[in-house]
């Protein structure tokens, strides 16, 4: 129990309630504030607030605590039971104050009420808590734990012999007056008990709580605690004084419950080889799990430890010495090595530049992490935020996996389904019924599923099952996803459930599965992956692998090759065995067997059944019709992750085009007119038989040139596939004039100061007025330069990047059956289909099933001072509205545990907003509750700072992670408690390429502007708050930090299973508010919560899954039209 508030208490809040008369007769009956004057807060709760006060007439320094009892901000209820648990706790002080010698409890000078607030007066305690106090020194001496243990065990015995249980004695509770006196504090769980009663109710901190009072939680027949409860909290505190960690602490909470349960716990020999046997003997005596064995705090005085004159001194570990001196030794010789600083790093610089030495920050957070990160996780994390525990990211490797059930089928409309796992989501089951009715109906199929709930396995067994079943109907599935660790979860999946079939079936399954990447990710030649950028890549790999190279080299062997291509075309009938083929195992394979990767998953993925790669290699024309054109019509396409696909379509289907690349594409003119020049004069006979295959409209035939094609072929093939190349562009120097005098009108467009918005009509029109070009030429641009190129064997494609970027352009400007699209963020469906044109046979939205409300969703729409929050660009950049989004990120940080993420709505108003929370200290005392990382531009950097940032998560010395809305983090960060909305993601409104598609949308589908520009607001913040929950047996908060989002319109849009759980009261709320919510939810979060509380609610088995149990969940799914 901790002292606290809701919010700081200024003077002309209680001016009404003064003169009051006091709750304790014997006290005060002066108002505080003609008494005391208020001074800086010194500590917040639930409750209430501390402060620093001074008296008036003396000038001598105290601490108030001020209770909150309004029904402002809670219901009259709740403020009668704080207003009597307030004058219970004071009236129990007053009884503790009776000692005849010592003061064993903080003193209360005074007592003052209004019909508002309390005002508890009491002696300030300069030195701190106790465990600040062992917080810089670790340890204490033996000498030191026995003055303290024995001032605690004669205050502990005070209290008993009066029937008084504190339940909540702990080091924080414990406050040092000097150096030699300390005294207990927070009698807030404290009761008097009359003789023989016993308590049930749950309270106190994890790490200190006795077994007894665990059993209660556990067994209704428990025979409930009673004042033994604080003797095994002291042998707690002993044990932590002499050793300087707990001896009760595990990351998960069930294990540490158990352990405190059965009393695990030792005396490891590097603390307590130097600790005398009689301190052993009394903590084993405190810590014993039988009530009715542990000492008392009476028996504890009595005890040889406590008797200064029997004081024992252990032997000194002279090894221990030893090692000590040269580990200072070597200390002092390399530090002569260094003879001053290379850089100097001060405040006012890194107000000016808070940027400049992310790096160094960076370094030092990390050396500093690595030496203390012991004393972080046993010491401050175990005491302030243990009751809070986090499971790490899951670690996938390879296994043999194994099951004992008989029965693993689950029947989803007549069609028997393996499914891999012993328990089944009422979700899942649900969603295997919907995908099936799309698949029986040949149809395309819309679902949202929330995050966390199974739908990439469920997905999977069902698709691969009707497979099995109806190969006639379907032969393939291509699982499309956005990212490359997406990818490697899916394949996960399916591995697990490749294994699970062959345990179900003797001869094994027969399917295969194959991802599919870029040439960056799959290459293992040294030379060419370490370019890793991707046109470099694939540039390099051109000029190793392609035909007109090979066969030079079979003239001149000192041109290099590559020897994975090599050893793979040798071997002509290789194909992949039945299984399951990640990316990782393909470079494996391909170095065990000097074998390429990426080639051999492009042949592979031909004859796979099931195919796993990025959205691009279907959305884009150019890359599909080199990877998926072989595909069958009976193949089912999912994309997952797919809230974003509209904007993947816009981009496959657009070129970017600035003044730099027109400027070298006339650069690159001249080096392909003079390589044709040089054809022309070395042999013509190539150029001529190129000009007869044009004329004729054909496509070169030759299996061994398939390899030879880039990602750069023609963007709309299959529209000009029959139609003959035209007369204009047939020869390769007709070609080069004419895509010179498409370069100059381009670069003529580029150097026009206005901002003109044209259809792709009114560009072609205006440049055969212009230029007197055609149109049909200009669909054939990106296909003839694609045939020239590789004439002329010029193997680097890179060279002619910008040139076949406006060949692109040229191209674009004149001219599948079953689609399953699904995600855990696709509200409001109905947008979907307009955007998309297309006409879902299903189209659903299912809820989330739970067991316990493990998501808590809030609206902050104002701070404190009740400025209100936003991120409108009108009031974005307003002091007050920066200093409150400051404050709700440090009061989260502080109640918290793990990580947090704090999205921005874009790196601009990140950058301008840190730079301000620098000037206001904010980053100076956020860093005191987590380390902080930054998301920036930079890929790889970003990389970095989500490793360190999952690592100081997992260790426990928790994490705040600042990110952007559509940035990498909001697509692929899962380690967070609570997530943090501040503003709303729009996108920049003054986008000519947003007008333009913003125009379209409205004259071909009837969108509103507004409407879109809503939708799409709304979907990157699901996408971003659906970090927080990554499992039903996970929790999260999520807090939405604008004023905004307290309206319908946008809270409507947002998915059915988050609504569910906003409440209509949580909807405006001031920053305190919303700590307060906080702190009660994840205290209940913290309670055990086991697989047997899930069963029948949220978690089914195979048995279950009956007619009349599903008819209960029939709600979960909600069907649009």
């Amino acid at each position: 129990m901790t002292l606290g508030v809701d919010s700081d208490c200024d003077d002309h809040d209680e001016q009404d309630g003064r003169g009051t008369p006091p709750l304790l007769q014997d006290l005060h009956d002066h108002s505080f504030y003609s008494i005391y004057e208020a001074k800086e807060v010194l500590g917040r709760g639930l409750a209430s607030t501390v402060r620093k006060c001074i008296e008036k007439a003396t000038g001598q320094a105290f601490a108030v605590k001020i209770v909150d009892v309004s029904t402002e901000k809670q219901s009259e209820h709740e403020a009668i039971r704080l207003r009597q648990e307030t004058t219970s706790e004071v009236e129990i002080l007053r009884q503790l104050s009776e000692h005849p010698s010592i003061t064993i409890a903080v003193t209360i000078h005074g007592f003052y009420t209004t019909p508002s607030f309390l005002f508890a007066v009491f002696e300030m305690a300069p030195k701190g808590e106790l465990f600040d106090q062992l917080n810089s020194t670790v340890t204490v001496s033996e000498k030191k734990a026995r003055r303290l243990m024995r001032q605690l065990f004669d205050g502990v015995t005070f209290m008993h012999d009066r029937n008084i249980v504190h339940r909540d004695l702990k080091l924080e509770n414990i406050l040092c007056i000097d150096d030699e006196r300390i005294v207990i504090s927070d009698f807030g769980f404290a009761t008097s008990l009359k003789k023989g009663e016993t308590l049930r109710e749950l309270c106190g901190t994890p790490g200190y709580l006795s077994p007894e009072m665990l059993r209660c939680q556990m067994y209704e027949d428990a025979p409930g605690y009673s004042h033994p409860v604080d003797e095994w909290a002291l042998g707690v505190i002993m044990y932590t004084l002499l050793a300087g960690y707990a001896p009760f602490y595990h990351r998960k909470q069930l294990t540490m419950m158990r352990m405190i349960q059965e009393g695990k716990y030792g005396f490891q020999a590097e603390p307590w080889s130097a600790i005398t046997q009689e301190a052993k003997d009394m903590i084993s005596g405190l810590l014993r799990v039988t009530v009715e064995e542990r000492l008392t705090s009476l028996e504890c005085l009595r005890m040889p430890w406590m008797n200064p004159s029997a004081e024992i001194y252990g032997r000194p570990d002279m090894r221990k010495r030893f090692r000590q001196a040269i580990v200072l030794v070597r200390f002092f010789c390399r530090l002569q090595k260094y003879k001053y600083l290379k850089t100097v790093t001060d405040r006012e610089s890194l107000k000016k530049r808070p940027f400049r030495d992310r790096d160094i920050r960076h370094e030092a957070e990390s050396a500093i992490f690595s030496v203390y990160g012991h004393w972080v996780n046993r010491g401050f994390y175990y005491s302030r935020d243990m009751l809070f525990a986090n499971k790490p990211r899951p670690k996938y490797r390879k296994g043999n996996y194994t099951t004992s059930r008989e029965n693993a089928l689950i029947d989803v409309d007549g069609l028997e389904v393996l499914f891999p796992h012993d328990y089944v989501y009422p979700e899942q089951v649900l969603y295997m019924h919907e995908v099936k009715k799309a698949l029986d109906a040949q149809g395309h199929c819309l679902l949202e599923m929330p995050s966390g709930t199974g739908k990439t396995v469920s997905l999977l067994s069902l698709v691969l099952a009707y497979m099995r079943r109806f190969p006639d109907r379907l032969d393939k599935l291509v699982y499309c996803s956005r990212t490359i660790p997406e990818i490697e979860k899916c394949m996960e999946e399916l591995r697990s459930l490749y294994m699970f079939y062959k345990c179900h079936n003797s001869n094994g399954p027969s399917f295969t599965a194959v991802a599919m990447s870029a040439r960056k990710n799959l290459c293992i030649n040294d030379s060419v992956w370490q370019l890793r950028q991707g046109f470099a890549v694939d540039g390099a790999c051109q000029r190793l692998t392609a035909s007109f190279v090979r066969a030079r080299r079979q003239i001149d062997p000192s041109i290099p090759a590559c020897s994975f291509f090599e050893n793979l075309s040798a071997q002509q009938h290789f194909s992949l065995p039945p299984g399951v083929w990640n990316l990782n195992d393909l470079k494996q394979l391909g170095t065990e067997r000097g074998l390429c990767p990426y080639f051999i998953a492009r042949e592979a993925i031909k004859k796979a059944s099931i195919v796993v790669y990025s959205y691009h290699y279907i959305l884009d024309p150019k890359i599909a019709e080199l990877v998926s054109k072989d595909f069958s019509r009976r193949s089912c396409i999912v994309f997952d992750e797919a809230h974003n696909i509209d904007n993947v379509c816009i981009e496959s289907m657009s070129v970017t085009i600035t003044q730099k690349h027109t400027e070298k594409a006339v650069q690159e003119l001249v080096k392909l007119d003079s390589a044709v020049q040089k054809m022309k004069a070395e042999n013509s006979e190539r150029l001529q038989n190129e000009y007869q295959k044009l004329v004729e409209g054909l496509r070169k035939s030759e299996q061994e040139r398939m390899n030879d094609e880039r990602l750069a072929n023609p963007v709309l093939p299959d529209a000009i596939l029959h139609e003959s190349v035209p007369g204009s562009i047939r020869t390769a120097q007709h070609f080069v004039l004419f895509m010179r005098r498409v370069v100059e009108y381009v670069r003529h467009r580029m150097r026009s100061s206005q901002v003109l918005l044209e259809s792709p009509a009114a560009f072609v029109k205006d440049i055969q007025d212009r230029m007197y070009i055609d149109r049909k030429p200009l669909r054939f641009c990106a296909e003839r330069l694609d045939n020239l190129t590789r004439t002329l064997e010029l193997a680097d494609a890179s060279d002619f990047r910008c040139l076949t970027q406006i060949a692109i352009l040229a191209t674009l400007v004149s001219t599948y059956s079953k689609v399953i699209i699904t995600s855990g963020t696709l509200s409001p469906l109905e947008m979907y289909p307009k955007i998309l044109d297309f006409d879902p046979a299903i189209m659903a939205s299912l809820t989330m099933t739970l067991a316990r409300p493990c998501l808590s969703p809030l609206v902050v729409a104002k701070g404190n001072d009740q400025v209100a929050m936003t991120s409108r660009f009108e009031e974005r950049n307003d002091v007050a509205v920066i200093r409150n989004y400051g404050s709700l990120v440090l009061e989260m940080a502080s109640v918290v545990p793990d990580g947090m993420v704090v999205f921005f709505t874009s790196y601009l108003y990140m950058e301008s907003v840190i730079g301000v929370w620098y000037e206001q200290h904010v980053i100076d005392e956020l860093m005191k509750s987590k380390l902080l990382f930054i998301e920036t531009n930079d890929a790889l950097e970003t990389s970095v700072a989500l490793e360190k940032y999952v690592d100081a998560c997992d260790s426990g010395r928790g994490a705040c992670l600042f990110s952007v809305a559509r940035g990498k983090v909001s697509e692929g960060i899962d380690f967070s408690r609570c997530v943090i909305m501040l503003g709303i993601p729009y996108v920049y409104t003054e986008s000519r390429i947003l007008r333009a598609r913003l125009e379209y949308l409205r004259d071909q589908f009837g969108i509103k502007e507004n409407d879109f520009l809503t939708f799409d607001a709304m979907r990157h913040t699901a996408q971003c708050m659906g970090r927080a929950l990554r499992g039903k047996t996970d929790y999260g908060l999520m807090i939405f930090a604008d004023k905004r989002f307290s309206r319908q319109d946008k809270r409507g849009k947002l998915p059915r299973w988050m609504q569910e759980y906003l409440e209509e009261t949580a909807t405006n709320l001031s920053i305190d508010e919303a700590v307060q919510l906080a702190r009660r939810w994840l205290t209940l979060m913290a309670q055990p919560f086991t697989k047997a509380d899930q069963l029948g609610i949220s978690l089914l088995t195979s048995d279950m899954l009956t007619a009349k149990t599903m008819k209960k969940f029939e709600k979960v799914v909600e069907h649009v039209d």
